[in-house]
């Protein structure tokens, strides 16, 4: 095992155990940026997203090029894999897209495009894992079973 994959998982670690402290701490959506710097620039991830059943957010792509400079693309689609968890609405030039919490569970996003704008196709695609937890109680609801002698 190498010092970089030693690292990246105290690094995982690390950034479970903040989401979890947060979570504790606060009722709204909590998100997880990496940021590294490489090859003379800040780079920024977006790695995870964890948000209350009764939220919605808006998720965006950038694409770059080799040299971090915004680039097209052609055909962007997103899916969720679990729609029930997490519903996706793509705007209609397809970078961003409206991110609807359902029931308690994990997701993940994908979003791919082609970045060949050409007759061919290069595929690309970038993923964020979503995790959705239940919201805060707001009512009680008492329930009594059937009387029975003594």
């Amino acid at each position: 095992m190498s010092h970089f994959e030693v690292t990246l998982g105290r690094i995982d670690r690390l950034l479970q155990a903040l989401i979890e402290l947060v979570e504790q701490r606060t009722s709204h959506a909590v998100s997880i940026r990496f940021a590294a710097y490489l090859n003379g620039r800040w780079k920024e991830k977006l790695m995870a997203l964890t948000m209350k059943d009764t939220e919605q957010v808006v998720i965006s792509v950038t694409t770059l090029d080799a040299k971090g400079k915004p680039a097209p693309v052609q055909s962007p689609t997103w899916e969720s894999s679990n729609p029930v968890v997490l519903a996706l609405t793509p705007s209609a030039d397809g970078m961003s897209c409206a991110a609807v919490a359902g029931d308690p569970g994990d997701a993940r996003v994908t979003f791919t495009c082609d970045s060949d704008l050409g007759e061919g196709v290069k595929a690309l695609a970038g993923t964020l894992d979503v995790t959705i937890l239940p919201g805060e109680a707001v009512t009680v609801v008492l329930a009594a079973g059937l009387p029975a002698s003594l």
